[in-house]
């Protein structure tokens, strides 16, 4: 015990003496900073969004209900092609539904900079969603947001190989491990307790500025969401141990510090973009989703292909009041000509819906449950489930919120 103590103490002191760890440190708090900070900026922005929409749900409501009051007060023969026809009072009406924001996506902003966090859609029908998507700069999008988790996954590591890709090389090189060899300290023993001094000193400066940052941005998370902040951390420090044990693992074989450094970028080369690129690819294979612009060429060949007769003489079957007043007054008042065209897209857009959404939907969950069964041996994959899962800003997340609405 007595000599573990030793050793922690002797590594501790000899670990703050080294240029490179006082660096690491102060540069994981800088860009732990930023990344909180960059989570918070994308929250408050779908925040202000949803805002503005809101109050603007509330001025349209006034709207409607004077609509509303003035139909009540005609007494005229009201047409298909009168605004006040309670047919077609609301169907150039939006209406907004808004996704619930959970403060967690100020770590892990998830996919929600890929599905927006609100849909529009009109009151004709509830198959007519018209569903929207933010104006964002493809190049963002392909690299992410640099959030606390992008940190986590991605940077993390590299000053982890930083710290410890040297830790036997060093002792060997200075001399110093022959000494503590014929003190009769195991060889293993003493790597380990290098590592372990590392890896806490590091995730508590990593943990300790992601607090203060949260502090200052997104105080609500630690507050009203501490079990969750606390599974985060939980995975946090895993995938960070994860990494300690791999650089362990490469110094005990007492190679150079220029095969550990090959070794040890290689593994996070392979593990972060090698082998999550082949699986991607595969699950694209597997169950491959339809570019929207096809869906577009598809509804434009349908359309042309629907007999609008046929569709019209379906619509009256569907609605023998409008038959009836055709008999009465010019039936291009009660049916325009431009009505048939829009029963014709109508049925068209329902047949998209119903075949070509549903479809794409499908084909994205099963690669999300593949994807799920990969995370228990995908590092990336494994802190992505589970950061998404807490935050809701997964895919799952969207298309639940998706059909919430469409119901």
């Amino acid at each position: 015990m007595s000599t573990t103590w030793h050793l922690f103490r002797y590594e501790t002191l000899k670990a703050f003496r080294d240029k490179t760890l006082p660096f690491i440190l102060v540069l994981t708090s800088g860009l732990t900073f930023l990344s909180v900070y960059a989570g918070d900026q994308w929250l408050e922005f779908i925040r202000d969004t949803q805002k503005k929409i809101k109050q603007s749900q509330q001025e349209q409501l006034s709207a409607n209900i004077g609509d509303l009051r003035a139909h009540e007060k005609r007494t005229d023969t009201t047409t298909m092609e009168s605004p006040a026809n309670p047919a077609i009072l609301y169907s150039g009406k939006r209406a907004f539904a808004l996704k619930p924001l959970s403060p967690l996506m100020v770590l892990c902003v998830g996919q929600s900079d890929l599905h927006i966090s609100y849909s529009a859609f009109t009151g004709v029908y509830d198959h007519l969603l018209l569903f929207e998507n933010e104006i964002v700069n493809p190049i963002n999008l392909m690299l992410g947001k640099p959030d606390w988790h992008f940190l986590l996954t991605f940077l993390l590591p590299l000053f982890i190989i930083a710290l410890c890709f040297n830790i036997y090389p060093q002792e060997s090189e200075l001399g110093t491990l022959k000494l503590l060899l014929t003190q009769h300290v195991p060889l293993k023993k003493f790597l380990w307790t290098k590592v372990v001094v590392r890896f806490t000193i590091f995730t508590l400066a990593f943990l300790l500025s992601t607090i203060i940052a949260l502090i200052i941005f997104e105080p609500v998370v630690l507050t009203g969401y501490s079990g969750y902040t606390l599974l985060f951390f939980a995975v946090a420090i895993i995938y960070c141990g994860f990494w300690f044990v791999i650089c362990y693992l490469v110094n005990i074989f007492k190679k150079d510090s220029v095969f550990n450094g090959l070794v040890l970028s290689a593994t996070w080369l392979t593990m972060l973009f090698v082998v999550p690129s082949f699986i991607l690819s595969y699950v694209t294979f597997q169950w491959p989703v339809s570019s929207n612009n096809t869906h577009i060429l598809d509804l434009k060949q349908q359309i042309n292909t629907i007999n609008r007769d046929t569709v019209l003489a379906r619509k009256y079957a569907g609605f023998p009041h409008y038959k009836e007043a055709s008999a009465k007054v010019n039936a291009k008042l009660i049916m325009p000509a431009w009505y048939t065209g829009f029963l014709a897209w109508q049925e068209n857009a329902f047949y998209m819906e119903e075949t070509t959404q549903h479809k794409a939907i499908s084909q994205l969950l099963k690669q999300e449950k593949f994807l799920e069964k990969c995370a228990y041996f995908v590092p990336p994959f494994f802190s992505a489930h589970v950061f998404q899962k807490l935050s809701a800003s997964g895919l799952p997340d969207f298309i639940e919120y998706n059909n919430q609405v469409t119901d």
